[in-house]
């Protein structure tokens, strides 16, 4: 697996020691950390190869080549990050320090609420992804739906910018904009290789 580090991770982490939050830092990271981790296993437990690992300001960012595993499989690898940063929230609450407890528990909420964004490359994203692919299987409406769910969403994250005025919180919007305009620029190109690919499925399935 090739691991490789964006520079908006390095931003993030400025905008952290800046301000002066050192173990805030710490935290911060090691619960992305986790929450990457319960990705890795469950591909690991499901024997999905994980080509790239890519680590920036919104996390880390894994090339998985997802194959022959049922639409329960596949959810369960979109969702296992989160899933631990929800086990993570639950165990805060034993801590004796309350300052720590409290920032445990709002870090992992924070990251539940943000991973759940339909937006690309989101683990909201792939789980819309995957339902439209089951409902409509239709490689170049599911694209079209995705772009407008997606840019719906970040207007949201936009609103939510604008109120809270954080820099972090800018970058990753940057970030995530940036990502969905390259990213949907190859729409028609994504939804042929889904159709191509979904076409070999079909083939196989029937012979």
């Amino acid at each position: 697996m090739k691991i490789t580090i964006h520079y908006t991770f390095w931003l993030l982490v400025f905008v952290f020691l800046f301000s002066g939050l050192y173990w805030e830092l710490v935290l911060f990271f090691a619960i992305i950390g986790l929450h990457e981790a319960g990705h890795l296993l469950f591909c690991w437990l499901f024997c999905q190869k994980v080509k790239k690992l890519n680590i920036t300001a919104i996390g880390g960012l894994m090339e998985v080549e997802i194959r022959n595993l049922s639409m329960i499989k596949e959810l369960i690898i979109y969702l296992s990050g989160i899933i631990i940063n929800l086990l993570i929230m639950g165990l805060s609450r034993y801590l004796n320090d309350t300052y720590y407890r409290k920032l445990l528990y709002n870090y992992n909420y924070l990251v539940v609420i943000f991973n759940l964004l339909p937006i690309y490359p989101l683990d909201g994203y792939k789980v819309a992804e995957l339902f439209l692919a089951k409902i409509i299987n239709r490689p170049f409406r599911e694209q079209k739906i995705l772009f407008l769910i997606s840019n719906i969403a970040l207007g949201g994250f936009s609103y939510f910018l604008i109120k809270n005025k954080s820099i972090a919180f800018l970058i990753l919007l940057i970030y995530l904009f940036y990502r969905n305009l390259v990213y949907h620029s190859y729409n028609s190109q994504i939804a042929l290789k889904k159709f191509i690919v979904r076409y070999k499925g079909s083939l196989t399935s029937w012979q």
